[in-house]
């Protein structure tokens, strides 16, 4: 199911000057890692979704670019989020919205 969510996303996805969904998923992922990396709880990023408008090709100039990002470890989705949203994160001069989801919660089998 996750990969025909990404699979519609990348069919309908507008790039954002020369970023891509790829792009935007890469940078995710490596900003949520490197958070959960200074928290020092042993948790790790297991995958990264675009999401909302963007993923539909849905979005207005005011649309935000929301990521879904499924995680591994033992720290509350709020805190993670929080944690996330400290500094912010903004690509092509967007902000980014990432929601972190643990595994348990993706319906994914595994």
């Amino acid at each position: 199911m996750v990969e025909q969510f990404k699979q519609k996303t990348l069919e309908c996805f507008q790039p954002i000057g020369d970023i891509t969904v790829a792009d935007i998923e890469a940078t995710a992922y490596a900003y949520v890692q490197s958070v959960l990396d200074d928290m020092e709880l042993g948790a790790k990023v297991v995958d990264v979704a675009v999401s909302g408008s963007r993923s539909r090709g849905m979005e207005d100039e005011k649309s935000d670019i929301d990521i879904v990002v499924e995680y591994a470890g033992n720290i509350k989705e709020d805190v993670l989020f929080n944690a996330l949203h400290e500094d912010g994160l903004t690509l092509g001069g967007i902000d980014v919205d990432i929601n972190p989801i643990t595994e348990c919660r993706t319906g994914r089998k595994r």
